[in-house]
């Protein structure tokens, strides 16, 4: 057999897998966007296909910052180890133990700075994914005087000020 022709076999139906699978989460998922006033619902519209699937991509971007936001976690534990250090020698006026401190650190941050670009770059997706959603409902809502929304599973009950 063609190593070819099998690997394009594979991908095209692994393609067709995920997008059959993709289509049926769309079409059997629900949910509903709500708009509150003062507490209160003053819309309930189920999600549009182009609403769903941006609402969609935004929980997988938030899914993936928060997967990729480990780094983070990492400056700040790494912030706080130094600090007590630094508090230390800035006591006792030691200014060599200092500089190796701003070098360690420095040496540390170097090491994360990679990380914390694709944690940037994640962001920055996430925005975007963000903006599409907002642009996706502008029209349902154009019109309807508002001072919050949710997009909630269909069947759940709107708990916006409870």
């Amino acid at each position: 057999m063609n190593s070819k022709f099998f690997i394009s076999s594979m991908a095209a139906l692994s393609l067709g897998l995920a997008s059959t699978t993709f289509a049926n989460t769309v079409n059997n998922t629900e949910y509903v966007l709500v708009a509150y006033k003062n507490c209160q619902p003053v819309l309930t519209q189920a999600l549009n296909q182009e609403q769903m699937l941006a609402h969609l991509a935004l929980q997988d971007a938030e899914t993936e910052f928060t997967q990729r936001s480990a780094p983070l976690k990492k400056l700040e534990l790494i912030t706080k180890q130094f600090e007590s250090r630094i508090k230390q020698a800035e006591q006792d006026q030691n200014y060599a133990e200092l500089g190796r401190l701003g070098q360690q650190m420095e040496r540390e941050f170097q090491q994360l700075e990679v990380e914390l670009q694709q944690v940037e770059r994640q962001g920055h997706e996430l925005e975007r994914r963000a903006h599409r959603l907002e642009r996706a409902i502008e029209p349902s809502l154009a019109g309807i005087k508002h001072d919050n929304i949710q997009i909630i599973p269909a069947g759940q009950t709107p708990s916006m000020c409870s």
